[in-house]
């Protein structure tokens, strides 16, 4: 168990590595800006509209918040799957 984890670590550091590379910043960089900012952010919006739709008494409101959260997901879902395939295709570690 403990191979499989070092192998999916290490998948994500070479895929932080190539993201790095394209944007032309440095891993350390890209480091924080996804788990010191970008995630505890998102981590903060959906934690309040969370709180809001569960107080709010506003059942359009509340509609609007789901439909939102569900499409949000679901982008975040592709732009994920996009970022980790296209990149180990492009860099020839995977034949797509």
């Amino acid at each position: 168990m403990n191979e499989i984890g070092t192998n999916i670590c290490n998948l994500c550091i070479e895929i932080m590595e190539i993201w790095a590379n394209e944007l032309g910043i440095s891993y350390g960089l890209l480091n924080v800006l996804l788990f010191i900012v970008l995630q505890p952010l998102l981590i903060l919006i959906f934690w309040g509209t969370t709180i809001y739709c569960s107080i709010s008494k506003n059942e359009k409101i509340k509609r609007i918040i789901r439909i939102s959260s569900i499409v949000t997901m679901i982008i975040i879902s592709i732009g994920v799957f996009i970022s980790i395939i296209l990149p180990l295709g492009a860099y020839g570690h995977y034949d797509l």
